[in-house]
Parts: C-alpha cells; sequence; structure tokens
C-alpha cells in the first residue's frame, strides 16, 4: 500500500512538472509583456535575445528590397542610387523596431513608426516620446503554440483585423527559458515600409544637375479638420472597490465642431491627439462617435476618457497637466454618413 501511495506521489509530481514545462513559454510571453507595457527595458531584456532579432530583421529588411529591385528593373542609374539609398535605411529602421516601446506596440496589434527611432535596446530607460499606445480600444487577437520543441510562436493583430498577424518567435535557452529572438512582420513581406522612392531620388538629382533652375513648389495648406475637439471637466477617478470601481481612470467630457462636415453623418471613427500647449501629442486614443452628427450643430460627450495607468508618462501627464495648457485634435480615419456611403481617409 505505502508502495503504490509513494508511486502515485511520484507520477502526480511528474505530471505537476510536465505541465509547469510545457507552459514556461507562455509565463516568458506573460512577464515580456508586462515589462513592455510598464516600460521596464531592463526587465524586457531578460526576454529579449536582442542580436538574433537584429540579424532576423536585417535579413527581412535586405530580402524584401531584394524582391523590390527584382520587381522593378531598370536601366534609370537612379534607380539603383535610390536602392543603395534605402538600404542605408535599413540600419535606423530596425534601430526603431528593436526598442522596448516598439515592442510595446506590435504586442498591442499596432504598427510602429519606423522613420523615428525611440530608445536603445541596451536596458536604457524609455526615450520620453509621446505615448502611441491606444487605451481606448479591446485587447488585441493573440494565439500561441510550439512550432517545434524549441521554437515557440506567438501571434498578434489588432482585434478585428483583416490583415495578417506579427509573429513573435521564441527560441528555448537552456531547459525553462526563452528569449524572443525573431520577428515575422506581414508589412515587409508587402513592402508596405516608408522609404524613399526613385521618382524622389531622381528628381532630387536632376534638380542639382540644372542648377535648381526649376521654381520650387511651396507645400499646400492641408485641409482644415472635419471635427475639432474641445476638452472640459477634466477629472481624476481613483479605484473603488466597494462602489465597484476596480479601475483607477481620467474622465473628462468632449464638445464637437461639426462645422466643417459636408453632410450628416451615421457614425464617425478617428485617433483624437491630447498634445502640449505647442501642438506636440503627448497621448493618442482611438475613437468612436455612434452618435448622429448634424453639420453645423454642435455635439457633446460627457463622462468619457480612458483607463489610468500610472506607469505611463503620457497618463501621468495628462493626469497632472491643466485643460488651459492643452490643446486638441481629431483624425478622421472612417465616416459613415446617413445616406449610408462609407469614407476612409
Amino acid at each position: 500500500m505505502r508502495n503504490k501511495t509513494i508511486f502515485s506521489s511520484c507520477i502526480l509530481l511528474i505530471a505537476a512538472v510536465a505541465v509547469g514545462f510545457f507552459f514556461t513559454p507562455h509565463w516568458a510571453v506573460r512577464k515580456m509583456r508586462q515589462a513592455a507595457v510598464e516600460k521596464d527595458a531592463v526587465a524586457l531584456s531578460d526576454y529579449v535575445d536582442y542580436p538574433a532579432l537584429r540579424e532576423s530583421l536585417k535579413a527581412n529588411f535586405n530580402a524584401m528590397m531584394a524582391r523590390e529591385v527584382a520587381q522593378n528593373k531598370s536601366d534609370n542609374p537612379f534607380e539603383a542610387f535610390g536602392a543603395a539609398l534605402a538600404a542605408a535605411l535599413v540600419n535606423p529602421m530596425i534601430d526603431a523596431l528593436v526598442t522596448p516601446e516598439s515592442l510595446a506596440m506590435l504586442m498591442a496589434g499596432e504598427r510602429p513608426p519606423l522613420e523615428k527611432p525611440g530608445a536603445m535596446a541596451s536596458g536604457k530607460p524609455f526615450a520620453q516620446e509621446p505615448d502611441r499606445h491606444p487605451v481606448k480600444e479591446s485587447e488585441p487577437d493573440m494565439s500561441m503554440g510550439y512550432e517545434n520543441f524549441n521554437r515557440f510562436v506567438v501571434k498578434v493583430k489588432e482585434k478585428d483585423s483583416s490583415e495578417r498577424p506579427v509573429e513573435f518567435v521564441l527560441k528555448r535557452e537552456g531547459l525553462i527559458s526563452w528569449k524572443l529572438s525573431a520577428l515575422r512582420l506581414p508589412f515587409l513581406e508587402e513592402n508596405k515600409i516608408p522609404k524613399p522612392t526613385t521618382q524622389s531620388v531622381a528628381a532630387s538629382t536632376q534638380r542639382s544637375q540644372r542648377h535648381k533652375t526649376d521654381t520650387e513648389h511651396k507645400p499646400e495648406k492641408p485641409d482644415p479638420p472635419l471635427l475639432s475637439p474641445t476638452l472640459s471637466n477634466k477629472r481624476y477617478q481613483p479605484s473603488d472597490i466597494s462602489r465597484r470601481v476596480y479601475e483607477d481612470a481620467i474622465w473628462f467630457d468632449v464638445t464637437w465642431d461639426t462645422s466643417k462636415l459636408p453632410r450628416a453623418t451615421r457614425a464617425v471613427k478617428g485617433i483624437l491627439i491630447i498634445a502640449d500647449i505647442f501642438g506636440e501629442p503627448k497621448l493618442r486614443l482611438k475613437w468612436t462617435i455612434n452618435d448622429p452628427l448634424i453639420p453645423g450643430r454642435q455635439h457633446l460627450e460627457t463622462g468619457v476618457g480612458f483607463e489610468y495607468n500610472q506607469f505611463k508618462d503620457s497618463h501621468k501627464w495628462v493626469r497632472n497637466t491643466d485643460l488651459q495648457d492643452m490643446t486638441f485634435r481629431f483624425e478622421v480615419t472612417n465616416i459613415i454618413y446617413q445616406d449610408g456611403i462609407k469614407q476612409e481617409f
């Protein structure tokens, strides 16, 4: 009887160890996401193999550029010059991707900017830059699983998006440790990255050869915004379990100027940008107005806002800054008009 008990205990212990061993990459992904969201570059570095990640991205960029050159073969000498100039941008783009902030955006299902590198991936604190994380949205679509014994893949995309997901490839280090060693970026495979066009390179070179005899055109003024927001009545709400308030939040009222709308709308979707007094963005919120809007008639939203995260500098800035020292603007991305016509921007 005693032998049976010992045998059963051993079986249970082995089963527990096997289950724990199986879920080690899930734990690594959880800790990596937590470090990225909390902007803890040092903690994130424990789960990222930066040299391997850089080599992976460099190979992806080079393959993308090789496809681009093969698809646009030409005898034009400016084509080769443009390709060389694009190749020179690879390292800055990789620097922009291999940062805790960019990894956090990718984990949230967003596409990080490639033209302006943020903090370097060296365990240093995050750069004090505007927060680009949407906070008024659901969790991204995420799935994960083993590709083989030593490779674990996490697939992330924006909620309900039709685009292909970004894939985070973790490789086993030792017995139970995992590190991010590669990224599979669908927008690289589709050549959807900002890069200098050969036409602009050729035009610039030709102007130089003509000693700038052509008249330069001044950039056109941007169209006025279709909707202009004004925020008021900003307040901070701490969590209070006794009142069933489980998250800290910042609430405010928004008055919308609709005078620039061409006609009545059924719903509007876009980005609400909260900026400093000079117009530098500090927080970007995904925003949807489901109420009908009538041109020339102001629309008021009361008691709207976002969940407050004490670890985000942008959230602390919004909480501690007076409204008179803020500016606001709204970038429309989609409109459904009351006549059923849809428009994208």
